[in-house]
Parts: structure tokens; C-alpha cells; sequence
């Protein structure tokens, strides 16, 4: 037995045990130990950071296995997940589906076990270890446990879905992966791989990478519908959504994990339009609040650490360049970047190490490397795979995992690699750890290059050299005076461009090899960096106008055109005041009145509102507060300009500034607002104290909520805002003549603290069932920003209506496809009824999820027969029988010696498949006309390919006269409707479904116009209306036989079709001309633009602008390519993963792909976002030769010839350098005036025009 005194002295050290304990989360990882890398950024939360040691000096590499043994340098066939450190092991799957085991500290092979999916398939699940077990899920849809010892699979778990792409999460005895395809969720045992659950998306997108963050009861996750989503992570009930759209209307997919920081209680990740983003997690109740985002670069995909009161996360895509970004995790504010060659898709690790942060990520390129920064941006070490450099096997996904001193990371190659610390060098080794510019960089203005340069070695380096060179100018020198082991340096240059675009700046240390060092073939580093025009700024613009804000937006502005009332052209080479409001008048749509009456330019009117000629009250400006000297189009603006204001005032009126103490808040909450006044004399603010002056709340729909005047000297009032929404504030007098209006401020109020939610609006449903029942009718109060699809789901809450059953995953749509309501069931492709809906009596075009629902909409459903597929179609009647064409017919025709089979056609007709195989092997064509004279389809020979049991179902209708008036609405004014708008559909039916038909081969098709009015048949033309666009669009293939009076075109996909006369020219009856009020007649483009949009192949935008200088991305660019080429759509399915079926540039991909004129890039997506290079169109233009009849080949002395006469041909890429020869050879593809290609600058709408011209006229 214990004395007292001995169990008292127990019992304390016990109790301190536990104390001194760390603490273990309700969302523990695998158990194992502190050094540990178990799963994707590391843990449960993602925190992508360990106190275990890296290499920070002197690296070394310590072994490389190989994992793939097919072929390692072949694309996409190596390792796309990062490696999994656990139990002295470091575990990786490769892209084959196999998981493989080695030794952490030899590299010593332990197991490989191949899973269930082989073949080169490009996993991306990062597997995770638990319990002595690794868990793995493959893009088959299975998910396995597997024995971390020998690799014998204890458990396979098949979903019965595909491409489970995200990191796998393991935390306290449940597995959890989610998928892209599928669109769900999974929770699984860990113990024998029973699903606890499974959750469908509710918002409508699937997960890509897109990994989870256990925190306590929580499960939260990002999808490809740009919404946070919250769970309970034992039954997966829904806690919050946060959308990031209704905040940030440019935010896109997210593609990152969710990290969380438990220091400051915030979570962390990016999405794919580069925006970083903060919000608070309040873990009593799983709710989210919005903090900040910030944009970082035009594209991550990468987790952000937060470590030290810094956030770290990375940019870019594929090959080309990106950078690691670090921001102070309070304000979201950048506090440096560091430029790489390479994307950074990766997502960053940090070693905390002597209370430091060691920061460790990786490019995605073919020279794919791993770096090394410490916190302050300075690279410490840089590391390039020999055997895969300059390969497709080059490219680096994946960060880096650390685990006891060690850094693990794979390439597509199939290379593992591992790096550890090495010995200190005997001699110098001088590295640049840095280059900045101050940037915008213009053309031939100086500015300021600096590199860091630094001694790794183990001894100080004496005098040498430091080179600068920019592009093709001569190098320049400056001496550094000695550098001591470990000691860094900064050295400048001040450099002039002398060209715009990419220009390459290269800075090499020790260029004459002066000192002897340990390395010698770390010197160089490469930092490239766009050259604009000078002068292009972006700016925020005001525009205030008597009673309402008429502008509040950021333009770019560069040079300008300003045409004045007196018909007189400016062109202004400089950015400048006037020219940034010129710049928002075409943003915004609003127009703007110039004039030179006075000799000078002058606004006279913005938005209808002139300028008083008695009081001389009108539209003056302001740059950041401050009244210029000098005119609107002399003041130049510059990059530390913040804001132009515009506004209709007099000359003595002051602006009013608006601040507020906080802009997130809970319901009843109350926020403190200031308003102060400029005093041009003192150029100070002071408060306004002046009862007259009111601070005006709106809401986010616009509609007043109330007023507050200011009656405090300190400029002060109080607010209460008790119902959650979105608010505007700002201060107004409503006497312009004293006072400019305010800044406007946005506040959040939501239950969250600050979320930024909507709030309440009413909305009016109806349903009504198959046999007329009455299931609802009646106000429902629903959050604003919600869709047709949550009123539904917020009736059922309500208990309005007893069921909704709802298909996530119908083929045939991108979006929700609603197959019950109340018992009333009719599946996805299943027979021609079904319900649909309409809003405000017009049937969307899209799904219900896909709808938003704004305040006093009326929403009816109803069970009918379905014009479409359904399901949130527009409603139709139920058809009527219809007639068959049979193998008999055919036959007949053919003992008769005809050449074609014809029917007549009332609305619908059944082509039985062994009539459709019989027409093709006698050659014969089959035609169907409308029985109203007015249409017919021509029908060639294999046209359409199909079993003998099935039939393709025809149907040719006119639209009702209603439902056409709402297409015809859609059409430009300069358009006359000729006739009818007919609807052609084919459906392929088998046994009792039906599903879109595609043909094989175009379909001719004719259309009537006798007896209908025409003032001239040389403007005639088929338009066909594009639902992804909503607009009508010439057919390219349209041709016009007067005699006959009909007008031809040929097609493979139907749709809505009409025929349509332009407006009478004069000059150029071919082409019908839009006035696009950004493209005067003198741009160089004028004619080219003109033509293309007459002809159908290019739009403008709806504010009638054409922005000729707008970069044109990929996927717009296939789509043109494709209309030039008239090219049938395509059967079968795009390989690319990126490119969904229900993307609205789907066909023209198929199309191009089916052809080979597209490839992808390594790891097997198309990046349709991404804006087209000139070397990438070139690439396209030559492939495209061969269509046009064309067989070009050049060899290496024709090709050299044909770029030498560019300065800048060095800059073309080595796989480009033929087909920009090509495009040069044929015509295609020209420089720029300054003898450039140019190769790498980004290709405007107005150079694609004038290439495609080109290629169609071939």
C-alpha cells in the first residue's frame, strides 16, 4: 500500500501526464507517430505542416524508385498523388493502380499490390494510413484497406461509382473519398469497408481533387459548383453551404482540399479562378462565416497552409509559369510572391523548424522541380529530376511530403523521389534565392530589377560578377564586393524595355566562373515578365449621376478613341481620365456624350443627363478624391491610382466618404458608420455634421429599407439591421449641388456572424399532378438566391408536398433532373411524359437546379407530355401517332428504280432501324417533307447507323405562335423573321426509352420561302437558336437558290431553325453587319470582325460591343475553329477530363477531337478557361489544313527560313516552331509590325477573326 504522501506525489504527476499530453481532435488521423506524414497535407485538417525536420542547405538525393514499369516517360503514366509517410514506410499509388511500399530511409522495395484498376487510367486519390492500414480508392469507383506490412488487401469496396478523385481522409475509424462523376460523397467503416453512408451533392457539382477537412463532428468540402459545403460527419446532414458565387460572381470550381488553422479558428482554400479565401468555423455549430478572398493569380488548384500568421498557397496551370504566394492570413493581403517556371498546382508544405517556417512545393512542367523557401520568400534550394527533365514524365502534381528530416514527392515519370540534408561544401556556392520587378512593367520606361543573391557554401566567395540580360538586349554587370558563408545580398539593375509582351529576363551569378565553387551549374535563374503598352491601368470608376449610381465597377484602361458629338475622332495613346469613363460606358452599357465645342474635349452628358447651361451644374471628375487641373482626357493615370470619380455636381461640391466598423454581422446586430466630407483647400476629411445628409440602406436586390441623418458632430450613426440578407450602404444629400454621393459599402447578416447570406424573398409555387390534383399553391418564404429546385425542396420541408425525387446523374442533362413529385414518377429517359415547369409562364431552357428564383416569381409544375426530355423542359403536348418509315418501303423504292425513298411527314415519323441499314447498303437516300410544303430533310446513306429492333423518331413542328414570339424576341433588331420557326428533334428509341440522336453524317436540310415576302434574297438566310448562348446564329453552310425560292443548309444536330432577312448593304450584301459601337471603321480589324459576324461565326457581346482586344480562350476558340470548318458534330465521348458533356462548347471539342486537331495537355485535360497563346492557335490553324483540302509539310530548313524573319523566333516553343512556319507559309498567321510573333502573348479576338477569315476563304 501507498503512503499519502507517496500516492499525493503519484496522483500529481499523473494529472500533469495528462495535462502535458497534446490534445487529440475528435478528427484524429492514423495514430502514428509525430514525424508521420499520413495522408494528403499531412492530417485530418489538412494543415500541410510538421515540426519534424527538412533539408533546408546543402540537399542531397537520397534514393529514387521507379513505380510505373510500362513506359516512364509516357504522358499521364506516373505518379499523380502524393506520397504517404507512416511507420518507416512511404507508400504512393501509381497511375496504374498500383500501391507500392518502400522503405522511408533506403528506398528498399517492401510490396506492390495491384487494385483493381489497370492500365494507364491517372489516379488522383492520395491514399491515407490508419490503423495499420493504407486505404486507397481508384478511379473505378472501388476503395480498398490494405495490410500496411505485406499489401494484402483486407477489404475492396466497390460503390458502383467512377473517378473517386480526391485525397482519401482517415480519422477516427471511418474513411472518406469523394467523386467527380458520381457526385458523392462516402463515408466508410475503417475496419471492414461497410458504406455508412453516402451522400449525393446538392448542388449540382461533382469533386475534383476537391479533398476534405475533418474538424471535430464536421465534414467540410469544396465542389465544382464554387459552394463550401459543411456536413455532420456521422450521417452527413447537412449543417451549411456557403456559395461562393452569391459573394464573388467570378468564382469558379473548387478544386483544393479545405484546410484549417485551430490556432485562429479559420478555414482555408482556393478555387479555380484564383481567388484564396478565409472563413471562420464556429465549431459549437459547424457554421461558416465569410472573412476575405483574395485573388492570387488567374487559376489554383492548390491547399493554402496557414503557418506564422501567413497563408501559402500557389498559382498557375500547366507548363507556362506560376508562383507561390504568400498573405497575411488577417486581411488576406500579399505580402510577397515568388515566380517559377511552371504552374503551381501543388499545394505547399511547411517545416516548422527553430520557430521558423521552411516553405516546400513543386512546378507542374516538363522540368518539374521542388523548391525550398524560407518564410520571407528567399529560395534556399531548388531540385530538377535528371532522368525526367524536359519530358512529359517531367511534371510535378503533387507537393511534398516530410517525415523525420526527409522530403518524398513522384512525377508523371514515375520517378519517387526522396531528399535529405547533405554535407556542408568546402568551397563557395553562389545562387540567385530571388528576382523582383516592380511591376506593371511598361515598354520603354525604366524600372528597377533586383536579385538576391546568396552563398549556400561552406566558405566566403571574393569579388564577382552578376549578370543581367533582357530578351535579346546586351548583358549588363554589376560586382559584388565578397559574400560570407551563409550570406545574401540584393543587387539592382535599372532596365528600359524596348518591346512590349513576354520578355525573358536571365541573371546568372559569377557569369565568368571567377570563383570556384561547389556547384557550377547553379548560377542561372530566368524570370519572365510581360511588358505591356504604356500606361495600361487598372482602376475603380464611379460613376454618380443626380439620383442614382450609374457606374461602380474596375476597368482597364489603355489607350482610347473618343468620338465627339461633332462627329470629330480622338485618339488618345495614353490611359487617362476620360478614357477610363469610355472604358466603363462599354462595361456598363451606359452611354456618354463628348464634345470639342470649346476647343477642348469636354463631357456633356452621361447616362441622359446633360450638362445645365444656365447653371453650368454638370459632369465633372475626380482622381482619388482630388480635383484635377487639368481636363478629363490630359490627366494620365498610373498604377497608383485607386479611383476615378465621375459625377454630375457643381464646382464647389464636396464629396462624402462612407466607413463602417464592421461588414459582417448577426441578425439585431448593430454596426457604426462615419461619414466625412473632402475639403479641397485643407485636402483633408472632416466629419459631417449635418442633419440634411442621410445614410441611405438598400438591399442586395435594390429596393430602399431605410434612411439614418446625421446628427452627430463626430459624423457618426448607429445602425440596426435585424434580418439576415446582403445590405448597400452609402451617403447621399440629394442635392447635387452640395454634396457628391458616397462610397458604397456591403454589409452581411446572417446567423453565421457574417456569412454574406441572402435574405428572405416569396416566391408563389403551384404543382399540379398527372390527373389534375391540386398539391400546392400557395407563398413560400425561401432565402434569396436559391434555385427552382430548393422551392421545391423547401415545400416538401414544409410539408406541402410529401416526396421529390430528384436524378443528380441523368445524361442527358447537366444539372437536376426531377423524375417525382407526390408518387408521380416518369424516369430519366424513360417514355415522353414527365414534369415540367415554367417560370412566370416561360419555360426555362435549363435544369431546375439551374434557376434562380428572385421575389414574386410564380413557379408552376405540371405532369405533361414533354417537347424535350423534361424534367425542367419546357412543357409540350403529348404527340400524336405517328407514321413509319419500314424496310419494306425501301424496297419498293428500289424495285421501282428510284434513287431516294420519300415520306410525308404530319409531325412525326419512326425510322425503323432495318429500314435506315437497308437505305444504306442500296445507296439510297431518304427524304421527309413537313406536309405544309415548308420543310424538308434529306437523309444520305449511313447516315444514321443503328440496331435493327431500334427506330429513330423525326419530329418536324412549328413552334405555337406564343413560344415563338419569345424566340423571336432573342433576335437581333437588324434581323426580319422570314416564315415560321420550325423545331426538328430525333430521338432514338429503344424499347420503351428515348434518348437524343446525333446523326453520322449531316443531314440536308430545306427550307420553303415561296409565297412569303422577301425584300432581298441576297440577305436570306437559316438561323438556328443556341441554347447555351441563347441567340440566334447564322448557319454557315447556308446557300440561297432563288429560282427554286429555298434556301439549303446542311446540319447533323437539330434544333430550332428559322429563316431570317438582314439588313440591306449596299457594299457588302454577303455578310450582314452589326454596329458594334467599340469597333470604328478605322480599327484594322473592322472589315475582318464585320465579315466573321455577318457570316455567323463571330457575336458580339449584349452591351452591342465586339472588345477586339479581348484574349479568346481555348475552348472560345475551338468553338469559332469548328463553325469555320463546319464541321458535324461528333459521336462518341471527349476524352478529355475537363470538358463535361453538358459544357456548352461539349460538340465543337467532340468535333475538333474526333478530327485529332486538339490534344490535351499531359495529365489529360483540355483547360477550356485557359486564354489561347498565338503559338497554340498556330498549332490549331495547321492541323486544320488537311479539311480544307491542304497537305502541308515543311522541313527543318523551310521551317528555319520561314521564322527568321521575327526578332523574337528564339521565344517560339520547340513543339510550335512547325506549325507557326505553317501558319506563316499559308497565309494564315502574320507578325506584328515591329518584325514579332510575339508566340506567347495571348491572341485577341480581333487576331483569331483575321486568322479564321483566312482559313475559311482556303
Amino acid at each position: 500500500m501507498l503512503k499519502k504522501k507517496t500516492f499525493f506525489l503519484f496522483s500529481l504527476l499523473l494529472i500533469f501526464s495528462l495535462i502535458l499530453l497534446p490534445s487529440v481532435s475528435a478528427g484524429a488521423g492514423g495514430g502514428g507517430m509525430a514525424s508521420d506524414w499520413e495522408q494528403f497535407q499531412k492530417d485530418c485538417l489538412n494543415s500541410g505542416q510538421t515540426e519534424s525536420p527538412a533539408p533546408i542547405a546543402n540537399i542531397s538525393r537520397g534514393w529514387r524508385q521507379q513505380v510505373q514499369m510500362d513506359n516512364p516517360q509516357a504522358p499521364m503514366a506516373g505518379i499523380c498523388v502524393a506520397p504517404v509517410v507512416a511507420g518507416g514506410k512511404v507508400f504512393v499509388l501509381d497511375a496504374c493502380g498500383g500501391m507500392w511500399a518502400f522503405e522511408a530511409k533506403t528506398g528498399a522495395e517492401k510490396w506492390r499490390t495491384d487494385l483493381s484498376c489497370t492500365g494507364n487510367k491517372f489516379q488522383l486519390a492520395t491514399p491515407a494510413y490508419g490503423e495499420g492500414k493504407v486505404f486507397a480508392a481508384t478511379n473505378d469507383g472501388h476503395v480498398y484497406a490494405l495490410n500496411a506490412e505485406n499489401g494484402s488487401i483486407i477489404w475492396d469496396t466497390p460503390t458502383g461509382d467512377t473517378q473517386l478523385n480526391t485525397p482519401v481522409k482517415y480519422a477516427d475509424g471511418k474513411v472518406y473519398v469523394g467523386s467527380w462523376t458520381g457526385k458523392k460523397y462516402y463515408c466508410l467503416e475503417a475496419s471492414d469497408g461497410k458504406v455508412i453512408w453516402e451522400r449525393p451533392s446538392t448542388t449540382g457539382g461533382g469533386y475534383y481533387w476537391a479533398g476534405a477537412c475533418l474538424i471535430e463532428d464536421y465534414l467540410l468540402f469544396g465542389d465544382m459548383s464554387s459552394v463550401l459545403t459543411c456536413v455532420y460527419q456521422e450521417n452527413s446532414q447537412l449543417i451549411d453551404e456557403i456559395k461562393l458565387k452569391e459573394i464573388e460572381p467570378e468564382a469558379t470550381d473548387i478544386h483544393s482540399s479545405i484546410s484549417y488553422n485551430p490556432s485562429t479558428g479559420k478555414v482555408y482554400f482556393t478555387d479555380r479562378s484564383g481567388y484564396c479565401w478565409a472563413f471562420n468555423f464556429n465549431q459549437a455549430d459547424g457554421k461558416l462565416s465569410y472573412i476575405w478572398h483574395k485573388k492570387i493569380g488567374s487559376y489554383s488548384s492548390s491547399t493554402p497552409v496557414a503557418a506564422g500568421g501567413k497563408i501559402y498557397a500557389g498559382n498557375g496551370r500547366y507548363g507556362g509559369y506560376g508562383q507561390l504566394v504568400c498573405l497575411n492570413e488577417a486581411d488576406g493581403s500579399i505580402l510577397w510572391t515568388f515566380d517559377v517556371e511552371g504552374g503551381v498546382k501543388s499545394s505547399p508544405t511547411v517545416s516548422l523548424q527553430d520557430g521558423k517556417a521552411y516553405i516546400y512545393f513543386t512546378t507542374n512542367c516538363e522540368y518539374g522541380t521542388a523548391y525550398c523557401l524560407d518564410e520571407n520568400g528567399n529560395l534556399l534550394w531548388e531540385f530538377t529530376p535528371e532522368e525526367e527533365a524536359g519530358t512529359s514524365g517531367g511534371y510535378i502534381l503533387h507537393g511534398v511530403a516530410i517525415s523525420d528530416g526527409w522530403a518524398y514527392f513522384g512525377n508523371d515519370g514515375g520517378g519517387l523521389y526522396t531528399l535529405k540534408t547533405g554535407e556542408l561544401p568546402a568551397k563557395p556556392d553562389l545562387v540567385i534565392t530571388k528576382v523582383t520587378v516592380s511591376e506593371p512593367v511598361y515598354v520603354k520606361t525604366p524600372t528597377t530589377v533586383t536579385a538576391v543573391v546568396y552563398n549556400r557554401g561552406g566558405t566566403e566567395a571574393l569579388n564577382f560578377a552578376v549578370s543581367f540580360q533582357a530578351g535579346e538586349e546586351p548583358a549588363v554587370t554589376e560586382t559584388v564586393y565578397g559574400l560570407a558563408a551563409g550570406e545574401g545580398k540584393p543587387v539592382s539593375f535599372n532596365w528600359k524595355p524596348a518591346l512590349e509582351g513576354e520578355i525573358t529576363l536571365k541573371l546568372v551569378v559569377d557569369p565568368d566562373n571567377s570563383v570556384e565553387e561547389a556547384n557550377e551549374d547553379n548560377n542561372e535563374r530566368i524570370k519572365k515578365v510581360k511588358v505591356v503598352p504604356k500606361g495600361t491601368v487598372k482602376v475603380d470608376v464611379r460613376v454618380e449621376g443626380k439620383k442614382a449610381t450609374v457606374f461602380n465597377d474596375q476597368v482597364t484602361v489603355c489607350t482610347s478613341t473618343i468620338v465627339t458629338k461633332e462627329g470629330h475622332t480622338y485618339n488618345i495613346n495614353d490611359p487617362t481620365a476620360l478614357g477610363a469613363l469610355d472604358e466603363a460606358a462599354q462595361v456598363g452599357g451606359f452611354n456618354y456624350v463628348a464634345t470639342d465645342a470649346w476647343g477642348f474635349l469636354f463631357v456633356d452628358e452621361i447616362a441622359g443627363e446633360a450638362t445645365n447651361p444656365e447653371t453650368w451644374d454638370g459632369w465633372m471628375y475626380r482622381v482619388d478624391w482630388v480635383s484635377p487641373p487639368v481636363g478629363a482626357a490630359d490627366y494620365i493615370l498610373d498604377s497608383a491610382h485607386k479611383e476615378v470619380l465621375w459625377y454630375y455636381g457643381s464646382w464647389t461640391a464636396k464629396p462624402l466618404k462612407l466607413s463602417s466598423d464592421k461588414t459582417n454581422i448577426k441578425p439585431g446586430e448593430s454596426i457604426t458608420v462615419t461619414v466625412e466630407a473632402y475639403d479641397d483647400a485643407a485636402s483633408t476629411w472632416s466629419a459631417v455634421y449635418d442633419e440634411s445628409v442621410h445614410v441611405y440602406v438598400y438591399g442586395a436586390n435594390g429596393d430602399f429599407i431605410s434612411k439614418f441623418p446625421l446628427g452627430d458632430p463626430s459624423g457618426k450613426v448607429s445602425i440596426d439591421l435585424n434580418n439576415t440578407g446582403q445590405y448597400i450602404l452609402f451617403a447621399d444629400k440629394g442635392d447635387f449641388t452640395r454634396y457628391i454621393r458616397s462610397n458604397q459599402i456591403k454589409v452581411n447578416v446572417s446567423t453565421g456572424g457574417g456569412g454574406g447570406g441572402p435574405g428572405l424573398i416569396t416566391v408563389h409555387l403551384k404543382v399540379t399532378g398527372k390527373n389534375g390534383e391540386n398539391f400546392c399553391d400557395r407563398d413560400i418564404q425561401i432565402e434569396a438566391g436559391k434555385t427552382v429546385l430548393d422551392v421545391l425542396f423547401k415545400a416538401k420541408t414544409l410539408g406541402l408536398l410529401t416526396s421529390v425525387e430528384v436524378n443528380y446523374d441523368c445524361q442527358w442533362f447537366t444539372g437536376a433532373f426531377v423524375e417525382g413529385i407526390n408518387g408521380q414518377v416518369a424516369r430519366c429517359g424513360e417514355g415522353s411524359e414527365g414534369w415540367v415547369y415554367d417560370v412566370n409562364g416561360v419555360p426555362p431552357a435549363r435544369c431546375a437546379d439551374e434557376v434562380y428564383v428572385n421575389s414574386g416569381d410564380r413557379i408552376s409544375w405540371k405532369w405533361s407530355g414533354m417537347e424535350g426530355p423534361g424534367g425542367g423542359s419546357g412543357e409540350g403536348t403529348a404527340p400524336d401517332a405517328a407514321s413509319k418509315l419500314t424496310v419494306s418501303e425501301v424496297e419498293k423504292a428500289r424495285q421501282d428504280g428510284l434513287k431516294t425513298v420519300t415520306k410525308t411527314v404530319k409531325e412525326e415519323i419512326n425510322l425503323e432501324g432495318k429500314a435506315l441499314r437497308q437505305a444504306k447498303e442500296l445507296n439510297m437516300e431518304i427524304v421527309l417533307k413537313l406536309a405544309d410544303g415548308r420543310v424538308t430533310l434529306n437523309i444520305p446513306p449511313g447516315a444514321g447507323e443503328i440496331a435493327e429492333g431500334e427506330s429513330v423518331k423525326a419530329s418536324i413542328a412549328p413552334l405555337a405562335e406564343a413560344k415563338a414570339g419569345e424566340y423571336l424576341a432573342k433576335a437581333s433588331p437588324s434581323l426580319k423573321p422570314v416564315g415560321k420557326i420550325y423545331e426538328i428533334k430525333t430521338f432514338l428509341k429503344q424499347e420503351n426509352q428515348e434518348k437524343p440522336f446525333i446523326w453520322q453524317k449531316e443531314v440536308n436540310v430545306l427550307f420553303s420561302y415561296k409565297g412569303l415576302a422577301v425584300e432581298s434574297e441576297q440577305n436570306l438566310a437559316a438561323y438556328v437558336f443556341k441554347e447555351d448562348r441563347a441567340q440566334w446564329e447564322r448557319v454557315p453552310s447556308s446557300k440561297v437558290d432563288s429560282k427554286k425560292k429555298e434556301v439549303l443548309f446542311s446540319t447533323a444536330r437539330f434544333s430550332k431553325f428559322i429563316l431570317m432577312e438582314g439588313a440591306q448593304e449596299q457594299e457588302k450584301p454577303e455578310a450582314i453587319r452589326p454596329a458594334f459601337k467599340d469597333l470604328p471603321e478605322g480599327h484594322w480589324a473592322f472589315e475582318v470582325i464585320e465579315f466573321m459576324a455577318g457570316h455567323g461565326f463571330l457575336s458580339g457581346y449584349p452591351d452591342g460591343t465586339c472588345r477586339p482586344d479581348r484574349p479568346v480562350t481555348r475552348a472560345e476558340f475551338i468553338s469559332l475553329l469548328v463553325r469555320v470548318l463546319n464541321l458535324p458534330d461528333a459521336q462518341g465521348t471527349v476524352n478529355f477530363a475537363d470538358v463535361p458533356p453538358g459544357a456548352w462548347y461539349y460538340q465543337a471539342v467532340a468535333a475538333a477531337s474526333s478530327r485529332s486537331l486538339v490534344k490535351g495537355y499531359p495529365d489529360g485535360r483540355f483547360a477550356p478557361d485557359e486564354q489561347i497563346t498565338r503559338e497554340q492557335a498556330a498549332a490549331l490553324l495547321a492541323r486544320s489544313l488537311p479539311v480544307k483540302g491542304a497537305s502541308p509539310a515543311l522541313n527543318e530548313e523551310q521551317i528555319a527560313g520561314l521564322l527568321k524573319q521575327f526578332k523574337d523566333d528564339g521565344l517560339i516553343s520547340g513543339w510550335a516552331r512547325e506549325a507557326v512556319a505553317i501558319a506563316v507559309d499559308k497565309g494564315l498567321l502574320k507578325g506584328y509590325p515591329d518584325q514579332t510573333m510575339r508566340p506567347q502573348g495571348l491572341a485577341t479576338r480581333a487576331e483569331v477573326a483575321a486568322t479564321l477569315k483566312r482559313l475559311y476563304e482556303k
